[in-house]
């Protein structure tokens, strides 16, 4: 019965190399991890344009190479007024991304807990800035958010 022959030496060397150079590449890689940050503190605003508030959520998160990553907030919301809408803005270093909150006080007093996520992709890989804003979005008077969590997943 015939055998196999044995792969060459230079292949089995080649094949080594090759993988020694993927898992070097693989450690060189920015380390991406989930990044976080709450507020307890009641903050309001009565203000129809975006505006930054403090004490809100903001950090830089590490980006991988897919340049991707799940956005999620939470927040109570509510205000005084019926009808008043508030609403969470998004922003990715110092540029506004999209909505990911919004709420419409109904007619009468209630809080929300609002919660919402998303998907951003095409970002360049490395550390971006992510922050929150905040606005009335309709009607008249003040708008209070509280408990405010951001998480950026990179994927």
């Amino acid at each position: 019965m015939p055998t196999a022959n044995p792969p060459a030496k230079d292949y089995l060397f080649n094949q080594i190399a090759d993988l020694q150079a993927r898992i070097k590449n693989l450690e060189q890689q920015p380390k991406v991890q989930t990044t976080s940050a709450y507020s307890a503190t009641q903050i309001s605003t009565s203000s129809s344009t975006l505006v930054a508030l403090s004490p809100s959520p903001s950090f830089t998160a590490t980006i991988g190479a897919s340049g991707s990553c799940v956005v999620s907030c939470s927040s109570m919301m509510w205000s005084l007024t019926a009808g008043n809408q508030s609403a969470v803005w998004l922003f990715i270093d110092g540029n506004l991304n999209a909505a990911i909150l919004q709420y419409q006080q109904p007619s009468t007093y209630g809080i929300a807990t609002c919660g919402g996520f998303l998907q951003v992709t095409g970002l360049t890989p490395g550390n971006h800035g992510f922050s929150l804003r905040y606005n009335l979005g309709g009607g008249s008077g003040l708008v209070y958010f509280q408990n405010i969590f951001l998480s950026v997943q990179p994927i």
